[in-house]
Parts: structure tokens; sequence; C-alpha cells
């Protein structure tokens, strides 16, 4: 399986997706200069 993680800056999510139109979301927030996962 070649999977692509792409980063959804308006949502502030990383996406990886699964099948059709589903996709597992990491979603992040930036703290001073670095990304906190929330």
């Amino acid at each position: 399986m070649d999977a692509q993680v792409v980063e959804n800056v308006q949502q502030h999510r990383f996406e990886l997706p699964i099948a059709g139109d589903m996709f597992a979301a990491a979603y992040y927030r930036l703290e001073g200069g670095k990304v906190a996962l929330i």
C-alpha cells in the first residue's frame, strides 16, 4: 500500500486517504513555532 499523507491547511489537519471519500485525520495547532497534535 502506497499511501500519501497530505496537509489540509484550511482545516488544520493531516489527512490519509483510506477508501473512496473516507480518510484518517490528525488535527493540529501551531504553538510557539511548533506543531501540537490535538
